[in-house]
């Protein structure tokens, strides 16, 4: 019987995935090499289960991106360690180029995380620091998430005062590219004083008015259309949409390769209102650069039969390549399972072994570890995870190496954080090499000591981060 080979060639970008995709179209979506009769089996059910099953049935191991995506408070919409599932991704203040900004970016998160934790004063002092800082709207970022804390603990007149304070510093500072996403936030927060009218006037103010001008300016007009659909003003998204798709189409730059002109939107999931609004430019080309990026988007979120739909619209077959490999995955996963719940532990380790793309078998693996874990297996659950860890480092080889040598380990460690596994989450923490890449990690386990309740825990974690903020370094930064 013929084997089939499983390659990944993941790009950072689609359509540069697109563009080769020809070259590599006698790739089979699934690799499998190996024993016959149990991997025989493992093929032929994970095709069935590609054909016939529900596919949010497959979703054990690659949940849906509104339970992956790990995004940063400060900036909900665009700012994720997991911005989609087949080209993963990092935040930019991860890979910004001026460390000045990476810094105040990250103290703005963590004023927000301790605010989340009821520590206040915490917040609001670094929320103060931030406002002598370069990047200002960064301190009204802050500020605004203090805010949103205020609210939900009922301190309703210390949310105002803070939001003022918000709205003052918006007036009186040169916010630069944050004016667009630090009116949006405001306004979702006075909507929830119930001040409709103020959100509706500060997402009014938070359209650009230069968006004719510039390779990426009408791209804010997207993060403004999330505001208005949060306070639930439909109406006008979908003009704000539509005047969003017609300038873009009418820009002598045309389309940035990346990101896509509808990356908030598509990150907040609002498919079924940009979808039809897509399919009704009659611009072919744009038309189907747009609904490649919605099929990819939804891939990575999980929906695959929309994607499925969405695919069978486009004249390339790269997004159905993707849909194909992330089902194959996801069907793999459940496999290996079913294989460690039936106590086939060799079985389960093998089929891990044999997935040949490094970032998805880094990821099997870490699952792997966790499920052994759970059923008492602690010898052979650390070894995998010694794989897991082994395997993370291939990643700054070739493609991978724009993501940086830390990206393997920090989800590795964040995933155990998210497995109550906090003391090997920390341990590995402390192998990151690149510092951007700690901070993140202690974040998210930060977060997680959150969600288990342990606050005093959290709060030292973020403490701590702090002091790793403050001596950040980084070798690719410019400045």
């Amino acid at each position: 019987m013929r084997k089939l080979d499983f390659q990944v060639f993941r790009l950072p970008n689609p359509l540069l995935f697109c563009t080769l995709f020809g070259l590599f179209s006698t790739l089979d979506p699934l690799v499998v090499r190996g024993e016959d009769l149990s991997l025989d089996y493992y093929l032929k059910s994970s095709k069935t289960l590609l054909m016939d099953r529900n596919s949010s049935e497959l979703n054990i191991y690659f949940p849906r991106r509104g339970l992956l995506r790990r995004c940063l408070t400060t900036n909900p919409d665009n700012n994720c360690i997991f911005n989609n599932l087949s080209y993963p991704q990092t935040p930019s203040v991860a890979r910004d180029l001026s460390l000045g900004y990476r810094k105040e970016a990250f103290l703005a998160e963590i004023a927000a995380k301790l605010a989340q934790l009821g520590e206040y004063e915490q917040a609001y002092i670094i929320a103060q620091i931030l406002t002598q800082g370069e990047y200002r709207g960064l301190a009204v970022l802050a500020l605004t998430a203090i805010a949103a804390e205020k609210i939900k603990s009922g301190e309703i007149s210390q949310a105002q005062q803070r939001l003022s304070e918000a709205e003052e510093m918006t007036r009186a500072t040169d916010l630069r590219n944050f004016k667009t996403r630090v009116l949006t936030q405001m306004a979702i927060q006075y909507l929830a004083l119930e001040q409709p009218d103020v959100a509706s006037n500060l997402l009014e103010a938070a359209i650009p008015a230069n968006v004719e001008s510039g390779l990426f300016s009408y791209a804010p007009l997207a993060e403004v259309a999330v505001g208005f659909l949060k306070i639930g003003q439909v109406s006008q998204a979908e003009q704000l949409i539509r005047e969003m798709l017609n300038r873009a189409q009418s820009s002598e730059f045309g389309l940035p390769l990346s990101p896509s002109t509808l990356e908030p939107l598509l990150n907040a999931e609002k498919y079924d209102l940009v979808i039809p609004l897509v399919e009704e430019v009659e611009e072919t080309t744009y038309r189907t650069r747009w609904l490649s990026d919605i099929c990819f988007s939804l891939v990575g979120a999980g929906h695959y039969d929309r994607a499925r739909q969405i695919a069978q619209m486009l004249p390339d077959p790269s997004c159905s390549n993707t849909l194909l490999e992330r089902q194959a995955i996801a069907a793999t996963a459940e496999h290996i399972t079913n294989f460690i719940n039936d106590g086939k532990i060799p079985t389960a380790i093998s089929t891990v072994e044999l997935i040949s793309s490094p970032y998805d078998r880094m990821l099997l693996m870490t699952e792997a570890a966790i499920l052994l874990s759970e059923i008492g297996d602690r010898e052979e659950s650390d070894r995998m995870l010694e794989q897991a860890l082994t395997t993370s480092d291939i990643l700054n080889n070739s493609q991978w190496v724009a993501f940086g040598s830390g990206l393997g380990r920090m989800q590795i460690a964040i995933r155990l954080s998210e497995s109550k596994q906090f003391v090997k989450a920390l341990e590995i923490t402390e192998t990151i090499e690149e510092e951007s890449y700690q901070v993140l990690a202690l974040l998210n386990i930060a977060e997680q000591y959150r969600q288990a309740e342990e606050i005093e825990r959290a709060t030292e974690i973020l403490l701590m981060t702090i002091d790793k903020v403050a001596s950040l370094k980084c070798t690719e930064c410019a400045l």
